[in-house]
């Protein structure tokens, strides 16, 4: 039996009479404005809950934001990621450079400086600014007093003698684009009027970079950009820490290029074109910037060294199998037997055998450019020692595709305010057969007084058309200023082409990945006889002519802190007169206040000379602009040792040591002091510790060979008194000490 279905319920008789509420045009009547004011109300309940929600959802979270940023730099957290701070210099409101900025890159302890710069807020008529912008070859490695932004400067003012020119070097070692392009952006605020841009040597092995050590490559330039700006803030800072924690702690001190060892890159690698990608938007980015603040652009190549840098690391082709290898490597070997019996044409011959196997193998495009060059074949020459450096597996120099990049941006914004300058090609021009070498470069990429002077010389031909046009109209016929006139401008002296020199031989091309070179030992030899050759001329009578020269270039420039800086070492080192050196750290410090190391340096002589408090100051005010310094860390150590407050010594030599492991007077002194407490076995695990950082110390080895004979282990004490004497074989104090324990 089918059910029937069961008609639909009818209304109610409420709801009948709400019903009757309308009246027959359906609208409602007086009687319904009650009900209508109750469902106003709630409408009105319902807009004040979702305002309420989203407070919840995003008012309340940006104000904890706010809180938790204001409560970590209240508390001293973090660092201020900014290029420039604010200071009064002299009375003078400023924009002085802040070392810190390199922590947004770096790991702390890696952390690479400016050279001090100051930039007055307030800009005078008659004044014109200009920003240099690029990594370490802008700074000046080795020595800053002698970049070419500084002979930039003094070229400026002989053709335009009624400008004053202020041009502030923002360059620093390890950065690449990713950097320059804030260091743009913190600049806005500057007044200036051109940006000259020399950068493309650390795009691969700088931060982001595919070779880097550092942060890692990412493709989204979105993302590189997002992390830098969230580390700008002290939350982003301790965010990044916790993610950080542990894999900084393979970098305890700043390695140089040996740290990269093993960030090889081929030049096919795809990771490449994302490199390359990132340059050309930051180098637009730059661009844009600085001519959104109504300054133009000069963009420059980048040179490097072709005829005396063979390649760091060479990597045969991919796919290239094994008894292709073993073919290839017979051949070549024969032909680097035949060039070191002087066949050069053989040697050349067997070389291009192995070009039709492999010819993506660097060192093989080395040497075939080495004979080509001996051969007078200057062409081809050129051509391998460039296709050389294009394979190169450690991507320390600009290569073609850098530069290509350099020349097309500027090319796009011709006329944009955006101009060009060819300093490969004026690099060319200046070297024997148009290959540069060793008389305009130290090593890869960073050049001598006389390559920043041909690099100086070339901007200033392509800063002229850059120029505001008020500068351009008090242009003067003036002489041009030779290379020896620079040097006397900057008190650039014998002496200081030692220890440009040394400093390049000791901290450069003694260690990898300069020790894998083809040809290392040759040349080492030949820059080491010509430093013994240089240093045969630096008599006591040429100290004093240096010192002139310094004190005539102060007479020139006397608000040029370079200058007394190195008059300041010169007076120290050469002719013992710390007063005056005291009394020229003092003038520099007045120009250049947040220059931590002259502060450093400054508390080292006033030391030496008694003054143990205003030493003290000096060093207190090092350690308020990088409280991990380890030199300031130190300097009071040995200032507590004087003042026999031992335990108080202890805690800055510890402090010293945990920023830089392998500081060498703060382990000797730390052992000393710990011993004088009768803590020898803390002294000797200090000891212990550091020769293990330092294995060549000859101090180290003997202080812990003592030791260790104080404390009854005979073997262990002769084991590093005979490492201390291998060392030292001319010392006679260790001679006779270990003669003494084997005699025992």
């Amino acid at each position: 039996m089918s059910r029937r279905r069961r008609k639909g319920r009818q209304p109610t008789t409420s709801a009948k009479r709400r019903d009757t509420s309308k009246g027959r045009s359906g609208k409602s009547t007086g009687l319904g404005e009650k009900g209508g004011r109750k469902k106003t109300a709630s409408a009105v309940s319902g807009r004040k809950l979702w305002i309420f929600r989203l407070i919840s959802l995003f008012v309340f979270p940006v104000i904890s934001l706010i809180l938790l940023e204001a409560g970590l730099r209240t508390g001293g957290y973090g660092f201020t990621a900014k290029v420039v701070v604010r200071e009064k210099v002299g009375g003078v409101k400023c924009l002085v450079s802040n070392d810190s900025f390199a922590r947004l890159f770096f790991p702390a302890r890696l952390a690479r400086e400016f050279d001090p710069f100051v930039i007055p807020v307030d800009k005078a008529e008659n004044h014109c600014r200009i920003i240099v912008l690029g990594a370490s070859a802008v700074q000046g490695v080795p020595d800053g007093a002698y970049s070419f932004s500084r002979m930039l400067e003094l070229l400026l003012k002989q053709t335009y003698p009624s400008v004053e020119f202020e041009v502030s070097n923002t360059g620093m070692t390890a950065i690449n684009s990713h950097s320059v392009v804030q260091i743009a952006k913190d600049l806005r605020g500057c007044k200036a009027d051109v940006f000259v841009v020399y950068l493309g040597n650390n795009e691969v092995v700088g931060p982001y970079g595919a070779g880097t050590v550092f942060s890692p490559l990412r493709s989204s330039l979105s993302l590189i950009r997002g992390g830098i700006g969230l580390r700008r803030y002290r939350l982003g800072q301790f965010i990044s820490a916790l993610g950080s924690r542990g894999k900084d702690d393979k970098f305890d001190h700043w390695g140089g290029m040996k740290m990269y060892l093993e960030q090889q890159v081929r030049a096919d690698d795809p990771q490449l074109e994302i490199v390359y990608d990132h340059f050309r938007k930051n180098l637009e980015d730059i661009c844009s910037t600085a001519n959104g603040m109504g300054a133009k652009v000069l963009l420059s190549t980048v040179g490097s060294n072709l005829r005396d840098c063979p390649p760091f690391v060479s990597m045969h082709g991919e796919g290239l199998d094994e008894e292709a290898k073993r073919k290839w490597e017979a051949i070549y070997q024969q032909g680097v037997k035949r060039e070191q019996q002087g066949d050069v044409k053989g040697a050349v011959e067997e070389y291009l055998s192995c070009e039709t196997i492999d010819n993506q193998f660097a060192d093989l495009h080395f040497r075939l450019g080495r004979m080509y060059d001996r051969s007078g074949e200057y062409d081809e020459a050129r051509g391998h020692y460039v296709k050389a450096r294009e394979l190169d597996g450690l991507r320390f120099r600009a290569d073609d595709r850098i530069n290509s990049i350099i020349r097309e941006v500027a090319e796009k914004r011709k006329g944009k305010g955006v101009y060009s300058v060819d300093v490969v090609k004026a690099l060319a021009e200046h070297s024997e057969h148009r290959i540069p070498g060793r008389k305009l470069f130290y090593e890869h990429v960073h050049m001598t007084f006389e390559g920043n002077a041909v690099i100086a010389n070339a901007i200033m031909q392509g800063i002229e058309e850059v120029l505001p046009a008020w500068v351009q109209k008090e242009r003067a016929e003036t002489a041009k200023l030779q290379l020896e006139e620079l040097a006397q401008r900057l008190a650039f002296t014998e002496g200081d082409r030692i220890i440009s020199q040394e400093h390049m031989l000791n901290v450069y091309l003694r260690e990898a990945p300069f020790t894998n070179q083809l040809y290392h030992t040759e040349q080492i030899s030949m820059l080491e006889e010509k430093v013994e050759g240089l240093k045969k001329a630096m008599t006591e009578e040429a100290a004093h002519h240096a010192a002139e020269v310094c004190r005539k270039a102060i007479e020139h420039r006397p608000a040029d802190w370079w200058l007394r800086w190195k008059y300041a070492g010169l007076l120290a080192t050469q002719l013992k007169d710390i007063n005056g050196a005291v009394e020229q750290c003092r003038s520099m410090l007045e120009l250049v206040p947040q220059f931590r190391k002259g502060h450093v340096v400054l508390a080292d002589l006033l030391e030496q000379t008694g003054q143990f408090e205003a030493a003290r100051e000096h060093y207190k005010e090092a350690l308020r602009l990088k409280p991990d310094d380890p030199a300031a860390a130190y300097g009071m150590g040995v200032l507590l040792s004087k003042a026999d407050r031992l335990e108080e010594a202890v805690q800055w030599y510890r402090r010293a040591i945990a920023t830089d492991s392998g500081h060498m007077g703060a382990n000797l002194n730390l052992g000393e002091v710990l011993s004088r407490l009768g803590r020898s076995d803390e002294a000797i695990e200090v000891y212990r510790q550091a020769v293990d950082v330092l294995p060549e110390s000859v101090d180290l080895h003997y202080n812990l060979g003592v030791l260790y004979y104080r404390g009854g282990q005979r073997l262990e004490a002769l084991r590093h008194i005979r490492k201390a004497q291998m060392l030292a074989p001319e010392s006679r104090g260790i001679r006779e000490t270990l003669e003494s324990m084997e005699g025992r």
